[in-house]
C-alpha cells in the first residue's frame, strides 16, 4: 500500500454495534486505485462502510 493517507470516502454509518454484538471486520485492497475498502457487519446487518484513500506522497527536493 502507498505510505500516504490521502482521505476517507463514502463513509456511512448504518447501524449501532452493541456492547456485546460479535461483528466482522471486511478489507479489500484495491492496488490499482491506492485505495482500502472497508465494512463492518454482523448477524443485524451492516454497521458501516467506506474507503481509505492513499497516495505515494511527494518527495521534497
Amino acid at each position: 500500500m502507498p505510505p500516504d493517507f490521502a482521505g476517507i470516502h463514502a463513509l456511512k454509518f448504518q447501524r449501532v454495534i452493541g456492547a456485546d454484538t460479535p461483528f466482522t471486520l471486511e478489507l479489500l485492497h484495491d492496488v490499482h486505485k491506492g485505495s482500502l475498502a472497508f465494512r463492518y457487519f454482523s448477524a443485524h446487518g451492516q454497521h458501516a462502510s467506506g474507503r481509505v484513500l492513499f497516495s505515494a506522497g511527494v518527495a521534497d527536493d
